[in-house]
């Protein structure tokens, strides 16, 4: 499970005061319904059987609410490619090629249309390679994180305005992580510990990765460890800035 669906489960879950524990029968991991991180831990795929114990005061109405989702939307969370017809005419191949007798290996499209462009290799971002400034006062640093935290999720809210589609669904997903209460609070640790703001940050985003990524290396555990990797990012950046707003006002 990664980042899009678990946001959707942790939406629900958090509409109720019940508490909501998320057993993998495979993996052996539990979480809570209530964290994107915590569901993203759990290494669940796609029929693995889970086991959702829901306890507390609204625990009937939670469980209907949670049964009907699962079984009628949870399944739609990601948007599917689009349907193609199998038994549409193939295109010809040009008669001279035809003539070497090749052997064909038919695709099929998921965009339509072309396009055309230079072919950029973009390298994944290394948080650790970043050159960090140095460590404030905890007072400091607190605000900065504070004020990164809310600009990098007004800018999310902006985004998502005008956003549609599977954009929106990332952006979502990148919100539900962002109001995570562990990523949050191991953000704070960090801080309090006497780290930098930035540091804290990096160091978070490692601390949470390998949860999703070291137990399989499918795809949707791929998939979560870039949604960490990518808000952990984001939000370095959304902390320069809040930085050099503070300084520009002080001057």
């Amino acid at each position: 499970m990664h980042a899009r669906p678990a946001s959707h489960i942790e939406t629900l879950c958090n509409g109720f005061r019940s508490r909501f524990e998320w057993h993998n029968s495979r993996s052996g991991l539990r979480g809570d319904g209530k964290s994107v991180l915590s569901l993203i831990g759990t290494d669940t795929l796609l029929g693995d059987e889970c086991r959702i114990t829901i306890e507390g005061e609204d625990e009937q109405a939670a469980f209907e609410r949670l049964s009907q989702f699962i079984q009628h939307e949870f399944p739609h969370c990601d948007e599917a490619l689009p349907q193609v017809d199998d038994q549409a005419e193939q295109e010809p191949i040009p008669q001279s090629l035809a003539n070497l007798n090749p052997t064909l290996v038919r695709a099929r499209s998921v965009n339509q249309g072309t396009a055309n462009g230079k072919l950029v290799h973009l390298a994944r971002v290394d948080l650790n390679a970043l050159t960090l400034p140095p460590t404030q006062s905890v007072e400091q640093e607190q605000q900065q994180l504070a004020e990164g935290l809310t600009r990098f999720g007004k800018a999310l809210d902006l985004q998502l305005m005008g956003g549609n589609g599977t954009t929106t669904a990332v952006l979502e997903a990148h919100r539900s992580l962002l109001r995570d209460g562990a990523f949050r609070q191991h953000l704070l640790d960090g801080v309090l510990a006497g780290e930098s703001c930035a540091a804290a940050i990096v160091a978070t985003s490692a601390h949470f990765s390998p949860a999703a990524g070291t137990v399989c290396q499918c795809l949707s555990a791929r998939s979560a460890k870039l949604d960490i990797r990518d808000v952990s990012f984001q939000t370095i950046t959304a902390k320069f800035m809040a930085s050099s707003a503070s300084r520009r006002s002080r001057r």
